[in-house]
């Protein structure tokens, strides 16, 4: 693709102009009333990720082994999430339009009154994981 896909513009019809942002600094919008604090994990695009992450008010995570994966990420964020004294986390990928806010409202909703025992709340929709783009 040569350049990195949070960095795209988004919403798809703003194109590149003022008006609209990227993928990322939506989904940090997105995510910002749902939790106390959003955090990004970079790894190699680190420097690209800086301005947006920072100007729109979230904090950036350096990967040190990008190389192992998506997974690896994950574990660096959800440890940043302990180290900052919190228990629970939001998590979705970078790459990709953030979910709406009801989908936003109804995950935070059905986390709030889950039973004792689950620890993960996984949107669906029609039968298969994940959310429909």
């Amino acid at each position: 693709m040569g350049r990195d896909k949070a960095l795209l513009p988004w919403p798809k019809d703003a194109g590149a102009t003022s008006a609209g942002g990227t993928i990322l600094s939506f989904a940090i919008k997105s995510l910002s009333p749902y939790c106390d604090f959003v955090m990004v994990v970079a790894g190699k695009n680190e420097d690209a990720l800086r301005p947006v992450v920072y100007g729109c008010g979230a904090s950036l995570i350096r990967n040190p082994m990008p190389e192992h994966g998506q997974f690896s990420s994950l574990q660096t964020g959800l440890w940043e999430v302990l180290n900052r004294g919190r228990d629970s986390a939001m998590v979705t990928l970078v790459d990709r339009p953030a979910p709406h806010a009801e989908t936003l409202d109804e995950l935070v909703k059905a986390f709030w009154t889950r039973s004792y025992g689950i620890w993960a709340i996984i949107p669906e929709y029609q039968g298969i994981m994940g959310i429909p783009s």
